[in-house]
């Protein structure tokens, strides 16, 4: 099989002058009065002024611009983009290189004869890692391909493969690996939502027993492992409206339900688990989407939410009110972004006139919270990623930014030493 050959750089952007100089200074702060005691965290601004790296994707449409996912894979940071709900695609696979500022765009092999296309889906909504390789589960596949298979892609370090193996899978939000098995949650077209392969999904089987007869409503969104344990969720349905979480059993050798609600103080609308569930020691964190049908805009709740294993969830009393949009964990430390405001999942509207001012919280201890970087944006921010010291921002319009992180350049500030 031939894979992608070595990528061309097509989008160039140096920090150069005075803005690499104001960083230059910056870490040499850091590193010459690092033992001194420095100033609380409350008497030093977060305020930064974002680097604007590039948009990649600019020649999309607006709603094919929105990030929904930025991902550090290999020290690249790769793009998820696009837009399923009014059918765009296909897409390109985007990376940013922050060592030499480039933007690469690579290929898929599909077959002999597509040796280097594009990811044949509307979207590319999110990245997964499974033991150090990068996946894209196939969100939803281009109008050539057929209902009857769904398709997730793999990239091993040699290029990145299409496998359409995925049966009825014309949704697939997430995969795992647990046990030796690879698992994928996926919307069917009819038959069951989680499945399960042993050969590293060439082939799958049914994962779960019940089949929800409402295609709209026969979804799992996440999967995620906590303390051994591989857990699923569940889209809510007309009679629960709200995400059902399960649990793998070896006993029954599948997906059995549970009484853990995620949502339990969010009554009326239908409440979804939808993005990326993040674990952060011994908890899980999350951002539910809410709308009033399953035709409406979802939008997010203005809130963080914690769960423990087996326990319900709770709200991390330091969002309220704040607009969570991304979480991302690095080692000890668990970064939040607040995006300054409301906006629905798929950008419908124009972004608020005013702009956007998001900051970038970072904790420990889910419990003590510090601004390490606050910045203004045209539009609304939207996704986020850590790395070597910059948060990186994505944004509706598909802008790229680069924000240095306070705590990083001040180390002493926050640790108490």
């Amino acid at each position: 099989m031939r894979f992608l050959e070595k990528p061309k750089p097509v989008v160039l952007l140096r920090l150069v002058g005075a803005t690499a100089l104001a960083l230059l200074l910056l870490l040499l702060l850091s590193v010459v009065s690092g033992a001194a005691r420095l100033a609380p965290p409350s008497s030093l601004s977060a305020q930064v002024t974002p680097i604007w790296l590039g948009n990649p994707v600019a020649a999309e449409d607006y709603s094919a611009r929105h990030i929904w996912d930025l991902q550090t894979w290999q020290g690249r940071i790769y793009l998820g983009y696009g837009d399923w709900d009014i059918n765009k695609g296909p897409v390109r696979i985007w990376y940013y290189t922050p060592t030499a500022s480039v933007f690469f765009s690579e290929t898929v092999y599909v077959s002999e004869t597509r040796p280097a296309a594009m990811v044949d889906e509307e979207a590319i909504d999110r990245y997964v890692i499974i033991d150090d390789d990068l996946y894209i589960p196939g969100t939803d596949p281009i109008s050539t391909n057929s209902w009857d298979w769904g398709n997730f892609y793999h990239n091993d370090g040699a290029g990145w493969v299409k496998h359409r193996t995925i049966p009825l899978g014309i949704h697939a939000f997430d995969l795992a690996s647990y046990g030796g098995e690879l698992f994928v949650a996926i919307g069917p077209n009819g038959g069951p939502a989680l499945l399960r392969s042993d050969d590293g999904g060439l082939t799958w089987t049914p994962a779960i027993s019940e089949v929800e007869p409402a295609v709209y409503l026969n979804r799992f969104y996440e999967l995620y492992e906590l303390e051994g344990t591989l857990f699923a969720v569940k889209s809510p349905t007309e009679t629960l409206r709200r995400p059902s979480v399960y649990s793998y059993s070896y006993q029954y050798s599948g997906f059995v339900t549970t009484t853990i609600d995620l949502v339990p103080d969010q009554p009326g609308d239908l409440v979804y688990v939808r993005d990326d569930v993040f674990v952060f020691g011994d908890s899980i964190l999350y951002v539910p989407w809410a709308r009033e049908t399953v035709t409406s805009c979802p939008g997010p709740i203005s809130a963080l939410y914690q769960a423990h294993i087996w326990q319900d969830g709770q709200r991390v009393a330091f969002f309220d009110g704040k607009y969570p949009r991304d979480v991302v964990v690095a080692g000890e430390w668990v970064y939040v972004l607040d995006a300054g405001g409301a906006r629905c999942i798929v950008g419908e509207g124009l972004p608020n006139p005013a702009g956007y001012t998001a900051t970038v919280y970072a904790s420990t201890d889910l419990t003590s919270w510090v601004p390490v970087a606050t910045a203004h944006f045209a539009d609304t921010p939207s996704a986020l990623e850590v790395l070597d010291g910059f948060a990186y921002v994505g944004t509706y319009n598909g802008d790229i930014y680069a924000l240095p992180l306070r705590h990083i350049y001040l180390p002493f500030i926050f640790r108490g030493e």
